[in-house]
Order: C-alpha cells, then sequence, then structure tokens
C-alpha cells in the first residue's frame, strides 16, 4: 500500500518527502556530545558543560520532577529528575541529580535512541560542581553509566514521549551490594503502528491534493 502510494505522488513530490525525511534525520544526529551504544566519553576527553547562550536548542519546558530516595548497607542519597521537553523540536531531555555526589551511577532505559551527554553550567539551582565529567553507554545501547562530581547531568534524545519504567543504579562505597531503584523517567517509543498511520495519513494527504490539481 505504502509503496503504491508513493509511486502515485509523482516525482516532485518524492523529492519533498525525501528531502524532509534527510532533515529530520540530520537534525537527530547533529549533536554536541553523542553516545552511540558501545562509547565512552573519559577523562581523556572529559564532558566540559554547555549553556543556553552555546547550544540555544537546549531551551524548553520541565514537563516532570521527581526525587527519589536510595540506601545502601553504608551509604544513602537522593536521585532527582528532571525532563525537559525543547521548544523548538519537541523533543525529550533527561536531567539527573545525585545528592550526595558518588563516584557513579547508571541509568537504564534509553534502548533504540540517540543520545548526547553532557552537564549545563547556568542552571539557577546548580551552582557546582557541575555535572558528570565523563560516561559510557553499554553495546545493547540501554543503559548509560556516568562518572560523577555533582550536580545536574542531561541526556538530550530525540524521543518524544516518557515513562516511570527506567532503573538507576548506585555502587556501593567499597561496602555491601549495589543499589537499584525503579520509576525513573527514561524514554519510551511510539508504537509502530503509531508511525505507520502517521506516514500513511501524510501520504495519503499529499496524493489527495496532488489527484485534486490534476482533476
Amino acid at each position: 500500500m505504502f509503496t503504491a502510494m508513493w509511486a502515485r505522488c509523482g516525482r516532485g513530490m518524492r523529492c519533498a518527502v525525501a528531502a524532509a525525511v534527510a532533515i529530520f534525520l540530520a537534525s537527530s544526529f547533529t549533536l554536541a556530545r553523542p553516545l552511540a551504544p558501545g562509547e565512552s566519553i573519559d577523562v581523556t576527553d572529559p564532558l566540559t558543560g554547555t549553556s543556553l547562550a552555546e547550544r540555544p536548542e537546549l531551551a524548553g519546558d520541565i514537563i516532570f520532577e521527581l526525587t527519589q530516595n536510595f540506601s545502601g548497607d553504608a551509604f544513602s542519597g537522593t536521585l532527582q529528575t528532571r525532563v525537559v521537553r525543547e521548544t523548538d523540536a519537541g523533543t525529550l531531555d533527561f536531567y539527573y541529580r545525585v545528592d550526595p555526589t558518588l563516584d557513579s551511577y547508571s541509568v537504564t532505559g534509553f534502548n533504540g535512541f540517540s543520545t548526547d551527554v553532557d552537564f549545563r553550567t547556568d542552571l539557577p539551582d546548580d551552582p557546582g560542581p557541575h555535572g558528570a565529567s565523563g560516561a559510557a553507554r553499554t553495546a545493547d545501547g540501554d543503559t548509560i553509566h556516568f562518572v560523577f562530581r555533582g550536580g545536574w547531568t542531561f541526556v538530550q534524545t530525540n524521543a518524544t514521549d516518557f515513562r516511570t519504567t527506567g532503573t538507576a543504579t548506585f555502587p556501593p562505597n567499597n561496602v555491601g551490594d549495589p543499589v537499584t531503584i525503579g520509576g525513573v523517567a527514561v524514554p519510551i517509543p511510539l508504537p509502530p503502528a503509531v508511525y505507520a498511520g502517521a506516514i500513511g495519513l501524510v501520504m495519503a494527504g499529499l496524493c489527495y491534493r496532488r489527484f485534486r490539481r490534476i482533476g
């Protein structure tokens, strides 16, 4: 069905749609500190932080906030989460902060999404020390490990929706076992039916307009 609709739309319309798709894909992968599955950002080229002045696309509204407690045999603290919807792109950025500072921790739930990890230097409620100094992503892309200094670290994604279905794991400070908590905000993909339906509606509309002009 999709192939038939594509063929009927004509060369000019196909070029326009292809160009739009190319622009979308390019925007999805134009990232300042991209972190693909299996890759890491370490102390040899650490995160240096950024601001709205440097990356205005990060501007947006906080649509979700949550503070969660965790505790182990010899440590305890809180994980704060914020989800920000970018004003221009409409995509979601996930901000995490641990207090008190730990050497590292991880968040699971990013499989299937592009991610860009860094920290903000201009948040009024985050005087410092700022963010993670490094990060690593597992080979399956699902878990991001943060090498932490303190303050808000963000993960910019190409997601447009989220759920509190992720987990965060905090390693012990040389005593006891790691602690894992659930209910952490992470991105979720749209169901395949939603993608297919959206594409079908767009193509149907384009072809309808084409047939109306010809007739």
